[in-house]
């Protein structure tokens, strides 16, 4: 196997230091799709204590997709510099990487600096808020909690900056409304690292208009509800390959929805709008009739001096890569229809569908492919569980009080003893006995 799923590196005791999990429809995907990466970490589903570090990509119908798990002993740079060179030498496309995003985890970020110097380097603005309102406290810096409140809310009002004199502006309604404690903490930890937080800043990079890591939040949910906390690691590898397959369907079902389904519009289409439609996948036309909309209801004066028709300064086209409604208001007064300029490949319904059977190829005929999910073998969640259990409990609790006071304490008792047993996390062996 000449590139296997699994790269282990072990110490010179030959101790597991960490697995690089990377498989071929992962590959296919962020060749794909590779221009923004969201990086967090997850734990408690081993039992071996590794944190489990998530890579994840956007697709062309703004699809979550995971393409790479790293596992760690040691959450220390040198160790996720070494995953993210194994990450790069699988991934001849890692230098199309334009923007990263991650939470403070400072070991992460300087990982990312060394091994891509050249990317661009977010934090999660939800991380960022929260790191703000752990260190903001009334005891940590002897506040009221009106001063507390004003101070985050002060804060806050920064990450939202549309531009530098509005930053600029609300940071010294901070210094002169905040205590020094406040001001001191703001200037020391986020006023120099403003390009990666505030979003005047974070809209000169690549984001697809993602501003925190809620996508991650949302796949580590999918993991927890399905991988067993503090799972060995086979049944974890085993558990993580059946919710992989698992949305991989749901991606590619939604990718051929959007050619079999005939969508009805509630309100008819332009010939133009129509071109548009036919041509973008439909997260990136939703994105796109926004930007017609406001171009419709704007008027030649609110336009930049110098947008054209295949450029502006605002940096939408820089940040989703689609145009922006300066670009088609200017096209509009122009007299132009129907064009492709400023509209990334891999926004084009067609590049979507071309890649979406590459990767069911790569699924397919990959070096080591993924077990089906039987369903008489697959991990219920925890919501299916627990509506299982209660079918038969109800039946049990009905059982239980029927008959005489005698039978009902020897079936009460022995239901205690069993949930005696279980909080003991025992196994109880049932003898059938019938009067």
């Amino acid at each position: 196997m000449t590139d296997p799923d699994l790269e282990i590196t072990t110490d010179d005791n030959g101790v597991v230091r960490s697995i690089l999990f990377h498989d071929g429809p992962m590959r296919a995907f962020f060749a794909a799709y590779p221009e923004l990466v969201l990086l967090d970490a997850t734990y408690k589903l081993t039992n071996v204590r590794m944190p489990v570090y998530v890579l994840l990509c956007i697709g062309a119908n703004g699809e979550s997709e995971v393409v790479g798990i790293f596992l760690t002993t040691h959450e220390d740079s040198a160790t996720l510099q070494e995953l993210f060179g194994q990450f790069k030498a699988k991934n001849p496309r890692w230098t199309d990487i334009r923007t990263v995003m991650t939470d403070k985890d400072m070991a992460e970020r300087d990982a990312v600096r060394q091994q891509l110097p050249d990317v661009s380097l977010l934090l999660c603005l939800f991380h960022v808020l929260r790191a703000m309102g752990r260190e903001v406290t009334t005891s940590k810096m002897n506040l009221s909690d009106n001063q507390r409140a004003a101070a985050l809310s002060s804060l806050q009002k920064l990450a939202y900056a549309k531009s530098e004199s509005d930053y600029n502006s609300l940071r010294a309604d901070l210094h002169a409304n905040c205590p020094a404690s406040v001001s001191q903490y703001f200037e020391a930890n986020w006023h120099p690292c403003r390009s990666e937080w505030v979003l005047y800043w974070q809209r000169q990079n690549v984001t697809f208009g993602e501003r925190t890591n809620n996508r991650m939040e949302s796949i580590n949910r999918r993991f927890k509800a399905v991988i067993k906390t503090s799972s060995s690691l086979p049944k974890f590898f085993r558990d993580l390959v059946h919710t992989l397959n698992c949305m991989r369907q749901e991606r590619t079902h939604a990718a051929l929805t959007v050619t079999d389904k005939v969508k009805v519009h509630l309100r008819p289409l332009d010939a133009v709008q129509v071109e548009y439609f036919n041509f973008l996948t439909p997260f990136a036309y939703s994105l796109f009739l926004k930007q017609m909309k406001l171009a419709d209801a704007s008027t030649q004066d609110a336009l930049p001096v110098d947008v054209s028709a295949d450029a502006c300064p605002c940096g939408y086209t820089d940040t989703l890569g689609l145009p922006c409604w300066h670009m088609l208001a200017h096209r509009k007064s122009q007299g132009n229809s129907f064009t492709v300029t400023g509209i990334w490949p891999r926004w084009m319904k067609s590049t979507m569908l071309t890649n979406c059977q590459t990767q069911r190829a790569s699924n397919v005929n990959g070096s080591h492919p993924a077990p089906a999910v039987h369903q008489q073998h697959r991990a219920l969640t925890t919501s299916e569980k627990f509506q299982r259990c209660k079918r038969v409990g109800q039946n049990l609790v009905s059982l239980a009080c029927e008959g005489g006071t005698d039978l009902f304490r020897i079936r009460m008792a022995a239901l205690e003893r069993l949930q005696l047993i279980w909080e003991w996390n025992g196994t109880a062996v049932i003898t059938e006995e019938v009067s």
